[in-house]
């Protein structure tokens, strides 16, 4: 995934958040816009080009026009933490399907080019548990979309659900050492950084794992 993409992702919840506190709800439906058109021209292949600088501008124009009407789509902001959540959910389950390579197990493997068949299991149930934990939050997101105040909304899906996400990562850590003992060698760094190194466009496409 390229590098700008990843950047626009990882900082939109913050980015909503704040826009939200501000009440400037346009922000974050503009950030979309903005992240969908480069990602869009990233998958075309032509990164950035002359007709994606030209589209964009073209975007941002139309948007301050409409700035009153976005301004009330209150509601268009709710959907991407649901898309997210179950998307993710989607990622994992997905590859607890008979014949494919669980991804918990997946990031095992290539951290550690082989792995025991204990630790096998292990990576196939924490794939199952980071599913059903997705799962969850997409629920937990649909009710607060539907139910709450846009300053709750906006803290517990754009704040408090990626604290809940790291804590379950550093959390689950221990736990696999102790369950495991020397099984599992690798370190918390190692692991972290093989999910960030993760050949996600596999995960996603490939129908062979």
């Amino acid at each position: 995934m390229p590098t700008l993409v990843t950047v626009l992702i990882v900082v939109y919840p913050i980015i909503t958040h704040l826009s939200i506190r501000h009440a400037h709800p346009i922000i974050p439906v503009l950030w979309l816009a903005v992240l969908m058109t480069i990602a869009l021209s990233y998958q075309l292949r032509h990164a950035l080009h002359i007709s994606t600088i030209v589209m964009l501008i073209a975007l941002l124009l139309f948007a301050a026009s409409m700035t009153e009407f976005i301004s009330q789509l209150d509601w268009f902001i709710r959907i991407p933490p649901i898309m997210m959540q179950f998307g993710l959910a989607w990622v994992f389950g997905r590859t607890l399907r008979h014949g494919h390579t669980p991804l918990i197990v997946q990031i095992g493997l290539q951290v550690r080019g082989q792995l025991p068949t204990p630790v096998v299991r292990y990576g196939r149930r924490l794939t199952l548990i980071w599913t059903g934990f997705f799962i969850a939050l997409g629920i937990e997101c649909s009710l607060l979309a539907m139910f709450a105040s846009p300053g709750w909304w906006s803290l517990l899906t754009n704040v408090v659900n990626y604290a809940l996400m790291l804590a379950l990562l550093l959390l689950e850590y221990p736990i696999r050492r102790r369950v495991l003992g020397d099984l599992e060698p690798t370190s918390l760094f190692d692991s972290l950084r093989a999910i960030v190194r993760l050949n996600w466009r596999s995960v996603l496409f490939n129908r062979s794992h």
